[in-house]
């Protein structure tokens, strides 16, 4: 009988070896899978919203609101010069801070200072009458004591005693008109200093320009030069599509018609 070859089986070492291996290849494909689909996530992910956060407390509140609009000032003064004249002295721009006492506009004041000379010449005149009247009024006071003695000791007429009391009583009369022409004459003085000083228009406080209707011209021609200047139309500035306010200076032109 012939001998049967003997079946040779594969080692239970080997099997383990392979099994091995095909955990590790799995085990590989996975890990790969995994780490495609965590660098998928995180790379198509939006970036993280940064939020800031405080210990409760309280306070006020500050609202900050961005538009285009036009800051008003508190306290508002309007100055308009209470005399006419041509304005020869303009130092200030609009937008400039001055303070108390600075000068804004000066107007030419030679018709004034005229003014001026002539009522204290006046008042001058009108003292010195008085003082003439009062004079008068002294003399005529002692002619008629020393004329009422004689007139008592029978030794002078009633007629001419009359004329002497009329003479004294006229000259009272011309003293109080005199001192009344004295007190006219200084209201006048008063008058025209008070004109003079308004020729000279300063600061009643600390604050800014905000506007400048007139800054030169001939007085008669100022409120034709406004009206002419309302009645034109403008294009308004635009600032990020809103209009604006816009500060300028207009010259006007006025041509006399031959």
């Amino acid at each position: 009988m012939s001998a049967v070859p003997p079946i040779l089986e594969p080692s239970s070492a080997l099997k383990i070896s392979r099994r091995n291996r095909k955990i590790f290849i799995f085990l590989g494909i996975a890990l790969v899978l995994m780490v495609l689909f965590i660098f998928a996530l995180f790379y198509h992910r939006e970036p993280p919203i940064i939020v800031q956060t405080e210990k409760v407390t309280p306070r006020n509140l500050t609202e900050i609101v961005v538009a285009n609009g036009k800051i008003q000032p508190v306290l508002q003064v309007t100055i308009s010069p209470e005399v006419s004249g041509e304005i020869i002295e303009l130092p200030v721009k609009e937008g400039q801070r001055v303070k108390k006492g600075d000068l804004l506009v000066k107007i030419n004041p030679d018709i004034y200072l005229a003014a001026f000379n002539q009522a204290k010449a006046g008042y001058e005149s009108a003292v010195a009458s008085q003082a003439s009247a009062q004079a008068n009024l002294e003399k005529t006071q002692n002619d008629y004591d020393r004329n009422l003695e004689l007139f008592h000791r029978k030794l002078l007429a009633e007629s001419d005693f009359d004329q002497f009391k009329v003479t004294r009583d006229m000259a009272k009369a011309q003293l109080d008109s005199a001192a009344d022409q004295v007190d006219v004459a200084k209201a006048a003085v008063d008058s025209a200093q008070a004109s003079l000083d308004k020729t000279t228009i300063v600061s009643p406080l600390d604050g800014t320009v905000s506007q400048l209707e007139v800054v030169s011209g001939h007085p008669l021609l100022v409120q034709s030069a406004l009206d002419a200047v309302k009645q034109w139309r403008y294009q308004p500035e635009v600032l990020n599509g809103d209009p604006v306010e816009v500060d300028t200076t207009i010259t006007v032109t006025f041509q006399l018609g031959g």
